[in-house]
């Protein structure tokens, strides 16, 4: 079962064929651009993730582990209301003997992908090099 943390808080507003996902935890937020898909894969893109710094309070950098915590309970949160995103993990998750194909990662990767999932992550969220990408 899938459980959010009590920490973040979401809210989906929709203007046409785009809008925003608000995105609130303590006193901080940032509102997340998403279009609406039009493949059956996807109800809504929302990827690559310009999660960088918060809006409120405006131009404080957002840390690469909070960038990555607030990926997995977004993806929670849209899974809870079944809405499918182009961040959503793949179904079956199975790791391979192959380590990651990232530099010196040492981790095995994704049964069928070449990352493993931290880098797999990563590569959702925009200007990633700067995380390890």
């Amino acid at each position: 079962m899938i459980k959010l943390s009590n920490e973040w808080h979401f809210k989906l507003f929709s203007k046409g064929k785009a809008g925003i996902i608000d995105c609130k935890n303590q006193s901080c937020q940032i509102n997340i651009d998403y279009e609406m898909s039009g493949s059956s894969e996807y109800d809504i893109l929302i990827a690559p993730l310009d999660i960088n710094y918060w809006h409120k309070p405006p131009n404080i950098k957002i840390s690469s582990e909070t960038q990555l915590e607030l990926l997995s309970e977004l993806r929670n949160w849209l899974s809870l209301q079944k809405i499918k995103s182009n961040i959503d993990l793949p179904n079956m998750i199975e790791f391979e003997k192959i380590k990651c194909a990232f530099g010196q990662c040492k981790n095995n990767r994704i049964k069928g992908y070449a990352y493993c999932l931290r880098h797999y992550n990563l590569s959702l969220l925009k200007n990633n090099n700067k995380l390890g990408l």
